[in-house]
């Protein structure tokens, strides 16, 4: 079913009201602006679905109101853009949700398993692939993207019993509730203020305190520019064009010039912010400078590598015994964190000590910095094995 209107909304939320599951997803676009553009919207209820056609139905309220629900469960997969983008249409999320591709590798599935490999591997149904990069933008939709919309959702449900039945018997219920419980918190969707958006550039670690500081300035510059005009920051200067300009701080237009991938129409459009931008970054660094957290400072100690080696290893053996992705548990910079917390004595607030990451992984991580837990190589077999230290 295509809904092309508020009153075919309207129709849809009235014949579902009280339902106890709710699939859905969105198809959208992002590349050439700075804020995601929601196309599609396809859901099921009941066995009914339907593809909402956004860019024609003028209210959408009645979708919101619909997925507010608190009683009835919304099943995703890979839910997190699909959340963020009904955060910023709706101002609100739904829950309770069930994602998918969560409960799946939780399972043993990978990280990143694909809702048509999910749903062959546990169905042994095909899901069509051939409009995985179509424009949803473009109109008039063409019957094969409706038929593609209707399969991204049509097998949620079914999905949502297979796994339910897997999470069940391994007693992982409650690992998948409380990391979907975050697709549910606005705060998951934060985006960097616009002042500390110089620390998603990569190759920051190797600037001086100055050059850091103008960095900071220029990126704060360009992602209200990119707010501003609605396109992604990395179309108005490059990541690698900002670094090299915090690098040399240019103090004229002249040496604005010089600058290697600044194209002559941004030079003519925003030279003078630009600058505007560098001069504030060095008198920042005078004033304000920008304080390095521990995580991000070079190590300078050999062994810090050999201690992130064997906590490796050891969140490795956790997780091929659980069949759990390392990812899913634990991040580099997490374990880095632990390390630091450790050190510092603060080890609140560390992701990795809570829920089911510390039952399955991080308490016994803490365990092997405390020196209770050794690792050892089994000569029999072959493998590395975990074993408490006897006084």
């Amino acid at each position: 079913m295509l809904i092309e209107d508020t009153r075919q909304l309207e129709e849809f939320r009235n014949r579902h009201r009280g339902v106890l599951q709710i699939g859905f997803d969105t198809e959208f676009v992002r590349e050439r602006t700075y804020y995601p553009r929601l196309e599609i919207f396809q859901i099921i209820a009941e066995g009914e679905i339907a593809v909402i056609d956004c860019q024609v139905v003028e209210n959408l309220a009645p979708l919101w109101e619909f997925l507010a629900d608190p009683a009835a469960e919304k099943i995703v997969h890979s839910g997190s853009q699909d959340m963020e983008l009904i955060l910023q249409e709706s101002g609100c999320l739904p829950k309770p949700i069930f994602d998918t591709q969560i409960a799946a590798s939780l399972l043993g599935f990978g990280s990143q398993c694909g809702y048509g490999r999910l749903v062959y591997e546990l169905l042994g149904k095909k899901v069509p692939k051939g409009e995985t990069f179509s424009d949803w933008s473009r109109r008039p939709l063409h019957a094969d993207q409706v038929r593609y919309a209707h399969a991204d959702v049509e097998h949620l449900p079914e999905l949502r019993k297979a796994l339910g039945k897997r999470l069940s018997g391994a007693g992982r219920e409650h690992w998948v509730h409380e990391e979907c419980s975050h697709l549910s918190e606005p705060e998951t969707f934060h985006r960097h203020p616009p002042e500390l958006c110089y620390l998603k550039i990569k190759g920051r670690s190797g600037l001086d305190p100055e050059s850091l500081s103008v960095l900071r300035s220029l990126a704060e510059w360009r992602e209200r520019e990119a707010q501003s005009r609605n396109q992604p920051p990395g179309r108005v200067v490059g990541d690698h064009v900002l670094l090299s300009i915090a690098k040399s701080a240019p103090r004229s237009m002249d040496e604005l010039r010089r600058q290697r991938g600044l194209h002559a129409n941004e030079i003519s459009r925003c030279g003078t912010e630009i600058l505007r931008a560098a001069r504030e970054g060095l008198e920042r660094a005078k004033s304000d400078p920008v304080e390095r957290s521990s995580s991000s400072k070079p190590r300078s100690e050999e062994e810090d590598d050999g201690l992130f080696r064997l906590l490796g290893a050891v969140l490795q053996i956790q997780a091929e015994e659980a069949r759990v992705a390392p990812a899913m548990i634990a991040t580099s910079q997490e374990l880095r964190d632990l390390v630091i917390g450790f050190r510092t004595g603060n080890l609140n607030g560390l992701p990795l000590l809570a829920g089911w990451r510390g039952e399955l992984a991080g308490f016994k991580l803490l365990a092997v910095l405390e020196g209770k837990l050794s690792l050892r190589v089994d000569p029999r077999k072959g493998t590395l094995l975990l074993e408490d230290v006897h006084e």
